[in-house]
């Protein structure tokens, strides 16, 4: 998205950029860092993969196959769960790139990048 307070390209590379080409880092963006905001933006796209899912689910109804009984209100949340991870590990809907933008942005801003 334009705008945001990041430039918009690859968290990967963007994080390349800061850790390996400004002798301002000194190391303070790490690669235990960066997996962890990496590792929280991806969980933050499949909750909201997940919350999309649990309101279409209403909309959808019932096939007919699940039985719509109390087994199916149990499994669907664990499915939807399990849908929202696969997505996300499958490139997602790209928020999470965003997320990780921000959040290295966060960093930076902060002092332990290169915009001190």
């Amino acid at each position: 998205m334009p705008g945001l307070s990041a430039p918009m390209m690859n968290p990967t590379a963007r994080y390349a950029t800061v850790v390996n080409s400004d002798p301002r880092t000194n190391g303070t963006v790490n690669d235990g860092d960066f997996a962890k905001m990496q590792e929280a933006a991806q969980a933050f796209e499949a909750q909201y993969v997940f919350q999309l899912l649990e309101l279409m689910a209403p909309e959808i109804g019932d096939d007919g196959l699940s039985g719509a009984g109390f087994a199916e209100e149990t499994f669907r949340p664990q499915l939807h769960e399990a849908i929202a991870k696969q997505v996300v590990k499958s490139g997602g809907f790209g928020l999470s790139d965003s997320v990780l933008n921000e959040l290295v942005a966060s960093q930076e801003a902060a002092g332990r990048g290169p915009a001190n």
